[in-house]
């Protein structure tokens, strides 16, 4: 069975009966507008936000994809304070976007995830591009300032962070339970601005996941496939598969509540160890060490397992003296781990960057609404993670929607989910 990934639109939804079996998939032309006119608008609507940053100087160290769609965000904040750095994301970098991005004169700072583990890291890289009379405010994904967050709270300057991922969520979360932390924190992980994107992110996790495999002649008929963890992204993969392509899946999540929302969904709810040991396709969709070395042994041999994330934040096995990524199929152990181990989905960052628009702009939207928070509030609860509540997530979510003023395929999607959710 070949699948033709790219054709179609999605099908109604229908309370009674969701049809098996639909040989109806998404389309990647979501909007009917071009990227020009996307970027444009999403551009305008976070600029309106950005009026409320205070007036004092400020800059931002932002922890990017360097992608087309990162854009919009990056020249909004460059409009209420100097970025004085891009950390790239290693595996999501097109080379037209990273020079178009130095044209603008805003500097990208080389700097890892696991140099950000080392002492001194922050004073050494990062000190040297902060003006003295300048507050810092980090935007960050996946976390990867969590590891320095002791030395930032030696630094005067430093007003708070914004993370915008799950595993990010958890490692800073993890962090506050070690630090004697000074620094407004905040996400939206969990928030509603957050969870469209997620959704999408797992549809377009779960379509490269059956592109890669079918490129490799790999016929995934009568082949048995699993999710870990069933939050946003596991929703929106599973929701891709069983309802849009008609695929039977299986999930395990180690949450109670999230193991009787699973059956209430109509998915196969499993134990970890059923899962690994039944399912030919593995999609691993926590970002915290779906499985481990000792999980090894418990996985069906010859398995692809496809993650949404990075590796290190997903598996608990090495990666680094492997050099297949991309379509090519590289073997662990007697397991096939696509895209080495790495975020499937961004094999072709350019089609999972159309496959999630126009909601990316929705969640950096949230990450600047967060940032004027820190920017301008006092008081703000250094202890814990904060986040929008429901009526300035709602004011987010209704001002983009009347800015954005779209025709937009990928709100069929979206809907359908919460109809289930």
């Amino acid at each position: 069975m070949r699948l033709n990934i790219l054709e179609t639109t999605a099908p109604k939804y229908n309370k009674q009966k969701i049809a098996k079996n639909n040989p109806k998939i998404f389309r990647v032309n979501f909007t009917g507008l071009s990227e020009a006119q996307i970027n444009k608008r999403a551009q305008d609507f976070m600029e309106t936000i950005g009026q409320d940053f205070s007036t004092d100087k400020k800059t931002f160290i932002i922890v990017s994809h360097v992608v087309p769609n990162s854009i919009p965000f990056i020249k909004a904040l460059n409009k209420y304070g100097r970025i004085s750095g891009i950390v790239a994301k290693p595996n999501s970098i097109i080379p037209e976007t990273y020079d178009y991005i130095k044209s603008l004169n805003i500097p990208f700072i080389k700097l890892s995830k696991q140099q950000l583990k080392q002492n001194g890291v922050i004073k050494d890289k990062i000190m040297p591009v902060i003006k003295p009379d300048e507050s810092l405010i980090i935007f960050d994904v996946g976390g990867y300032f969590a590891y320095s967050l002791d030395e930032l709270n030696g630094i005067k300057t430093a007003k708070g962070i914004v993370e915008d991922t799950e595993n990010g969520y958890q490692k800073y979360e993890k962090q506050l339970g070690k630090t004697a932390n000074n620094i407004p924190i905040y996400s939206i992980a969990r928030n509603r601005v957050k969870s469209y994107e997620d959704y999408l992110v797992g549809r377009s996790i779960a379509e490269a996941t059956l592109r890669t495999l079918n490129k490799n002649g790999i016929n995934i008929k009568n082949k048995k496939i699993g999710i870990i963890g069933y939050g946003e992204v596991g929703k929106g993969a599973a929701y891709y598969l069983k309802h849009y392509l008609g695929i039977d899946v299986s999930i395990f999540d180690h949450a109670k509540d999230v193991q009787e929302q699973i059956k209430k969904h109509g998915y196969k709810d499993k134990s970890k160890e059923e899962l690994l040991a039944d399912s030919d396709v593995i999609i691993c969709a926590t970002g915290n060490k779906s499985i481990t070395k000792k999980d090894l042994t418990k996985i069906k041999q010859g398995a692809y397992i496809a993650s949404c994330t990075s590796s290190d934040d997903e598996f608990e096995m090495d990666f680094s003296k492997s050099i297949e990524t991309g379509y090519k199929l590289n073997m662990l152990e007697g397991l096939f781990f696509l895209n080495n181990g790495n975020a499937i989905n961004f094999i072709t960052p350019r089609k999972h960057g159309r496959m999630i628009e126009p909601y990316i702009h929705l969640t950096n939207s949230g990450l600047i609404k967060c940032a004027t928070y820190i920017d301008s509030k006092k008081d703000i609860d250094c202890s814990k993670i904060n986040t929008l509540n429901k009526i300035q997530e709602e004011d987010v979510i209704s001002g983009f929607y009347k800015a954005l003023d779209f025709n937009n395929k990928n709100k069929n999607f979206i809907e359908n989910i919460n109809l289930i959710v």
